[in-house]
């Protein structure tokens, strides 16, 4: 009976992928390697789409890589506390291009260190494309999670940028809502603002974050 449920929840037999984040999944991918490609040819050129990096933070042991795997991901073999493989930084055909998970952090979200620690693979990653001192500032950090506790506050609070999924549930902890004027389609994408001034964007499908790529 155990090992039957430990089976079971370390396969694709005990979880299902929503059809949206299938499908993110797949276009960040399609577009970043179309990024990436133009940049290879030529360092100096404009990338046509904005560059993504995708990676998991995950309050999880290891099994959530195998788990990924067996639902037809492809998934980087980086991951914190690992060798560090150019090669794997280098792939282009990634769904996912590194995990951050609790058990090699030693933290959970929403503390801090768990979010460096992704920031520090993202460097990784750069410097192995040939980037010998990579700009943060250049890039947005964005947690897409569906605990407001731990995945949008803890992000807000490590300084990322949020983004809070919500299927068919209320949107807790904000004093203004509002479809932010940078955002296409309203209803899809909103803004909400906290008591302290900071904010985060909600959606109710994962594939409406593509608008903020446009």
């Amino acid at each position: 009976m155990a090992a039957d449920l430990l089976t079971r929840f370390s396969s694709d037999e005990g979880y299902k992928v929503f059809d949206d984040a299938r499908g993110l999944l797949k276009d960040l991918s399609e577009s970043d390697m179309k990024s990436r490609l133009e940049t290879f040819k030529d360092q100096k050129a404009k990338p046509s789409k904005p560059r993504v990096i995708v990676g998991i933070i995950t309050n999880s042991d290891d099994r959530v890589i195998n788990i990924l795997t067996s639902l037809s991901f492809k998934v980087s073999a980086l991951r914190h506390g690992s060798d560090f493989n150019q090669a794997f930084a280098l792939d282009l055909h990634n769904d996912i291009d590194f995990s951050i998970i609790s058990y090699d952090v030693g933290h959970e979200k929403p503390d801090r260190p768990i979010f460096q620690a992704a920031t520090d693979m993202l460097v990784r990653i750069l410097k192995a494309e040939g980037q010998p001192d990579p700009n943060m500032a250049e890039w947005d950090k964005v947690l897409v999670g569906d605990n407001f506790e731990k995945d949008i506050m803890g992000a807000l609070n490590a300084d990322w940028s949020a983004i809070y999924m919500v299927r068919g549930e209320s949107v807790p902890y904000s004093t203004q809502s509002s479809t932010s004027p940078d955002i296409r389609s309203a209803g899809q994408l909103q803004k909400h603002t906290l008591e302290d001034g900071r904010s985060y964007v909600s959606v109710s499908k994962l594939t409406d974050i593509l608008q903020l790529l446009t």
